[in-house]
């Protein structure tokens, strides 16, 4: 089967007082149609700029380099107009905070409908009886009646369903999930990636899904793709990467989820570093476990520990769980 995007070596460089830098170095995954893949990482890691990336929606002045094919065409070198067809028809994003997203002067038909009338020629009345549709469809109760609602009329939950609505309103084939479910309680958490795996199988799109949580990704996705510093250092099925992590900061992440009956979480020391100063060699070196001197010295390669798992660790093949 063909990929559906194909993203090879992606690098952001942003502009700074000091110099320029790179907060995504170097990424490359793909996504074949209909598949789910999670990019998992603690924040600060560089996956949300990836996505950003992918849609160009970064900040002026900065430069995105490398290759990203989707559907044939690569996003990186599209002009300005054939992108903007692209993005919110083809390619579409939920992103992480509805608040800061969806527009408190305009009413909730309005910008879902809103999409349908930039991309398709139909008339306005055509636009929100499929946006109410939608917002049915997507579980949001009395649908004819919250399409007349502000934004702040509505709970967290039917925000994050409105923006699920909004993506999904032309049907694209790739959706970038931005961590839909961070702010919600753990009830509504299940219901927006039952809702989302759902309307996955039904569409029959792929999904980029972007999370802290290694245990949400277990739940939506079928690959996982882990990012530390900008960089991708573990990638492989869900099921072999919990099993059999081979990377120290996917163990890291892995042991620092609470489980019932676990005594304690075992953390990750330090904190993510500065995307301006990243460390020399393996960025991960300075809070590593098991560190040792040629991991200071020279980085190593993304490289396949068995079939289809690839790790970025000198000590990957020692790595067992």
């Amino acid at each position: 089967m063909s990929l559906l995007l194909d993203v090879q070596d992606l690098r952001l460089t942003l502009p700074s007082r000091e110099h320029s830098f790179s907060p995504v170095d170097g990424v490359s995954f793909s996504l074949s149609p209909g598949e789910a893949l999670g990019l998992v990482g603690e924040s600060g890691c560089g996956k949300s700029l990836t996505a950003l990336s992918l849609l160009r929606l970064v900040p002026e002045g900065s430069g995105i380099s490398g290759r990203a094919l989707f559907e044939g065409q690569n996003l990186l070198q599209l002009p300005d107009e054939a992108m903007r067809q692209v993005r919110g028809s083809r390619l579409a994003m939920i992103f992480q905070e509805p608040m800061t997203c969806l527009n408190p002067l305009l009413r909730i038909g309005d910008q879902v409908s809103e999409a349908i009338l930039i991309h398709e020629k139909v008339s306005r009345r055509e636009a929100e009886e499929r946006s109410i549709a939608l917002l049915k469809q997507v579980g949001i109760p009395i649908p004819e009646r919250r399409a007349r609602d502000f934004p702040h009329q509505l709970s967290g939950g039917m925000r994050q369903r409105t923006m699920i609505a909004m993506a999904l309103v032309l049907k694209p084939s790739l959706l970038i999930a931005d961590e839909p479910t961070t702010a919600l309680d753990v009830t509504i958490q299940a219901q927006i990636l039952d809702l989302l795996g759902s309307l996955q199988q039904e569409y029959g799109m792929a999904v980029l899904f972007i999370s802290h949580d290694m245990g949400v990704v277990s739940r939506v996705a079928g690959r996982v793709a882990v990012m530390y510093a900008g960089r991708i250092v573990e990638q492989g099925k869900v099921d072999e990467v919990l099993r059999h992590p081979r990377h120290p900061y996917t163990k890291g992440l892995l042991s620092s989820r609470p489980e019932l009956g676990r005594k304690g979480l075992s953390g990750i020391a330090g904190t993510v570093p500065d995307p301006k100063r990243f460390p020399p060699a393996c960025r991960f070196h300075p809070r590593c476990p098991i560190v040792e001197d040629v991991c200071r010295e020279k980085e190593p390669d993304l490289s396949e520990v068995s079939s289809g798992h690839l790790s970025r660790c000198w000590k990957a093949e020692t790595l067992k769980a």
